[in-house]
């Protein structure tokens, strides 16, 4: 269903994008997708599908692609992808977060939804770019991101059983944006929103899901 297209950021950097549309064509709310630090996997494209199926323009930025990684990497590549997060410039991924919002408005709204890094991402979007709400799915990093102020509102999903991100960290980022929602899934880890993990857990990622629809369906602007 989608393609892949690219996007020119500000300092001309060219940007891959996986681009999915809408079948009927209509003018629509769009969605900017950030993915978990494997990069634009499978499952993320396939996701990205699922979601435009539902009526949003969906972009999947490859944010990866500033260090040189054409492809996704294997779940199992954790070493390289940390190292890939390290060594990129937050700068110039704003930058490129800038370029997906802008591509991914078509006419109404736009929400950022990140997953694991881009979790982080999603937050941070929603405190330095202009969209209308953003979801972040067992976001890391986010307390390196709590001196930011989002400038809209901001769904928060965590797992219980989280490995990568411990009780006392959604607590802080709980306690620094009272007002926001959050949501935390017992028995579910790290990944549970993804069906190609072996953590992933289908009634925690339905039920996430349902509040993700709800929410960004109150908070985007038809056109």
């Amino acid at each position: 269903m989608g393609v892949s297209k690219t996007l020119v950021t500000e300092d001309g950097f060219a940007l891959p994008v996986y681009w999915a549309e809408p079948t009927d064509g209509d003018q629509v709310c769009g969605l900017v997708l950030l993915h978990e630090i494997f990069g634009v996997t499978e499952q993320m494209k396939s996701l990205a599908d699922r979601l435009a199926m539902t009526g949003y323009r969906v972009l999947v930025p490859n944010l990866f692609a500033r260090a040189g990684v054409d492809s996704a990497l294997a779940y199992d590549a954790v070493d390289v992808a940390r190292d890939t997060v390290a060594s990129l410039d937050p700068v110039y991924t704003l930058q490129d977060l800038a370029a997906a919002v802008e591509a991914a408005r078509s006419g109404g709204g736009v929400a950022a939804i990140g997953y694991c890094w881009g979790g982080g991402l999603a937050y941070r979007s929603a405190c330095e770019l202009p969209i209308d709400c953003a979801v972040s799915f067992y976001g890391t990093r986010l307390t390196s991101y709590l001196d930011k102020q989002p400038a809209c509102p901001v769904q928060f999903h965590f797992g219980e059983d989280d490995a990568h991100i411990s009780a006392s960290d959604v607590e802080a980022v709980r306690a620094a944006l009272p007002g926001h929602e959050f949501y935390v899934y017992a028995q579910a880890g790290h990944a549970f929103a993804n069906d190609m993990r072996p953590s992933f857990n289908e009634p925690s990622r339905d039920l996430a899901e349902q509040r993700m629809f709800e929410f960004i369906a109150d908070k985007l602007e038809q056109p």
